[in-house]
C-alpha cells in the first residue's frame, strides 16, 4: 500500500476483532467441550464476540466483525473454527421464542421498535432493516434449499419477496426536489421520515447489503439527498470532517463509518479517495465509530 498512513490504519484495525472482542471460544473437540443450553446440547464450536462498547454479542456486529476474515478461513483452521463457533452461538441465540407477530398485514413489511443505533423508531417500518432482511431471507432460502428442505426454502423465499415488494411499494416516496427516494421510516399510510443514519443497515448502504444496484435510479436519488445537509438533517459538515451522523449522538458528530460506506458504494474514484483521506485525517483525532 503506497499510502503509509492508510497502511498503518489497516495494520492496526484488521486484527482488532481478534485482539479485543473474542470473549471466549471453545473449538468443540473432546467430551469436556460440549455446550449445554435450554435447547439441548451443542457438540460443535462456540464463540462469543462482543461489540465494541458493550459486553454483549450483537448479531449484526459479530457477523461484520468476522466477515473480514472469511477469505482467510480456508487457509487457517483455527480461524475457520472461530467463525463456525460464532455461527453456532448466533443460531442458539436466535432459536424461536414465543413473540408477537411483527409482520404487518397489508404492507408486507416488518415492524421495528428500535433503529440500529438503539434509538426508538418513530414510524415503525424501518426501510433499511426491511431491505436487509429481504436479502438475507432470500439467501437463507437458497442455503436451506441446497440442504434439501424445499418446503422451508419456499416459505423463506415467499417472505423475502413479500418484504421486498413492501419496500418498493411503501418505502419509495416522492421528494419535492429529487423525485423518487427511499424513506428512512414509513407508517404504511403515506407518512414518511426523510433522513439517514450512519449505522448499518442504512439507506446509503443499500447496495452494500445487496438490496439494489449502485446505479439504481431511486438509490442514486436517495444518495444525492442524504449526502447533503438540505436533504438529510444528519449530514454534518465541519472544518475537519463531513459525513452522516445520527440522532443517537446529536448534531455535532459525523461518523467515519458513513464515509467508508460512501466509498464502498461509489464508482467515482475521486469520491472514494476523498472519503478515504477524510477517514485517515479523522483517525488522528482519537477513537470513533
Amino acid at each position: 500500500m503506497e499510502d503509509k498512513d492508510l497502511a498503518r490504519i489497516f495494520e492496526n484495525a484488521f486484527p482488532n476483532t481478534l485482539d479485543t472482542t473474542i470473549r471466549w471460544h471453545v473449538d468443540g473437540s473432546g467430551k469436556k467441550r460440549k455446550y449445554t443450553s435450554s435447547w439441548g446440547q451443542w457438540d460443535g464450536a462456540q464463540s462469543f464476540v462482543v461489540t465494541g462498547d458493550i459486553n454483549a454479542e450483537w448479531l449484526r456486529d459479530s457477523t461484520n466483525q468476522l466477515l473480514q476474515y472469511q477469505g482467510l478461513a480456508k487457509k487457517e483452521k483455527k480461524l475457520e473454527n472461530l467463525i463456525l463457533g460464532a455461527i453456532n452461538t448466533q443460531a442458539e441465540d436466535t432459536q424461536p421464542r414465543r413473540r408477537g407477530k411483527s409482520l404487518a398485514n397489508g404492507t408486507g413489511l416488518i415492524r421495528s421498535s428500535f433503529r440500529p443505533s438503539d434509538d426508538a423508531t418513530i414510524l415503525q417500518f424501518l426501510i433499511p432493516a426491511n431491505a436487509q432482511i429481504s436479502v438475507e431471507l432470500k439467501r437463507t432460502s437458497e442455503i436451506v434449499k441446497a440442504a434439501g428442505k424445499k418446503a422451508l426454502a419456499a416459505r423463506l423465499l415467499e417472505r423475502a419477496q413479500s418484504i421486498n415488494k413492501g419496500v418498493w411499494e411503501h418505502g419509495v416516496v416522492n421528494h419535492k426536489e429529487i423525485w423518487e427516494v427511499f424513506a428512512f421510516e414509513v407508517d404504511g399510510y403515506g407518512s414518511a421520515i426523510i433522513m439517514d443514519d450512519a449505522n448499518i443497515p442504512s439507506l446509503l448502504a443499500l447496495p452494500l447489503l445487496g438490496f439494489c444496484d449502485v446505479d439504481d435510479k431511486v438509490y442514486q436519488n436517495t444518495r444525492k439527498m442524504i449526502l447533503d445537509k438540505g436533504g438529510n438533517p444528519y449530514y454534518l459538515t465541519g472544518r475537519a470532517f463531513a459525513g452522516v451522523g445520527g440522532p443517537h449522538i446529536g448534531l455535532q458528530y459525523a461518523w467515519p463509518m458513513s464515509r467508508l460506506v460512501e466509498a464502498m458504494t461509489s464508482n467515482d474514484d475521486d469520491e472514494i479517495m476523498d472519503a478515504l483521506h477524510a477517514v485517515k485525517g479523522a483517525s488522528q483525532l482519537g477513537p470513533c465509530s
